[in-house]
């Protein structure tokens, strides 16, 4: 079991939750203590679910809850970019930071099923 903060998956995540902290930061107060909180939630119980799968044998569940959460996550961009909550080259690299950590978690969920 390697140290969960060298994963790259970890660290994807990180980078996410750092970008939803200034997107929130700048949200209208509306949108702010609802939508952004929720988004910060999110991406925090992904990189939880991270870190505990990273020190149990048995990771299959940890994955199949960061995968969940991923999924609400990305529903919830989607609704910041219709309510125009941030611009869409911002949209667009925070999606890509999203589908980074989509195809690790896929491929960490793969190479378990191997395993």
């Amino acid at each position: 079991m390697g140290m969960f903060y060298e994963l790259p998956v970890y660290k994807a995540t990180y980078d996410v939750l750092v970008e939803l902290y200034h997107l929130v930061q700048k949200m209208p107060r509306e949108h702010k203590f609802s939508l952004g909180e929720k988004l910060k939630e999110e991406c925090m119980e992904i990189f939880l679910e991270i870190y505990q799968a990273n020190t149990v044998a048995d990771k299959g569940e940890y994955l199949k809850r960061a995968t969940l959460h991923l999924l609400r996550l990305r529903v919830m961009l989607r609704v910041c970019n219709d309510l125009r909550l941030m611009n869409m080259e911002r949209f667009v690299k925070l999606n890509e930071k999203v589908e980074s950590v989509s195809r690790q978690l896929s491929g960490w969920v793969k190479s378990e099923r191997k395993g």
